[in-house]
């Protein structure tokens, strides 16, 4: 799948970029990893796939043992991040999920 980038101003005049990416998950149960952006200040992460609940963890092997679920029809948001780097580690519960990630940075 693919990503779309673009850069705005906040209301304070502050410019503010964001990737929207939908990030294909072919095989349940399977770890995929995505990189995020430098200096990031919001993620947004959701399955658009009916049904699949996600396993997200930000340490490679641990999105089966040790992660946040974020079960169908919910959203993970975090905010006043500041990550220098970071991955982000998913599972979904089902085949062929598609997870929409929305980063702001």
């Amino acid at each position: 799948m693919g990503s779309q980038t673009q850069t705005f101003r906040s209301a304070s005049g502050q410019s503010i970029s964001n990737e929207i990416t939908n990030l294909s998950i072919p095989i349940a149960n399977t770890e995929i990893s995505h990189v995020l952006q430098l200096n990031l200040k919001q993620l947004i992460v959701k399955a658009r796939t009916n049904g699949a609940k996600l396993k997200v963890s930000f340490v490679v092997g641990e999105s089966g043992t040790k992660y946040v679920t974020i079960y169908p029809g919910c959203v993970l948001t975090l905010t006043d991040l500041g990550f220098s780097a970071s991955t982000l580690y998913i599972q979904s519960s089902k085949v062929s999920t598609v997870v929409e990630i929305l980063e702001l940075y």
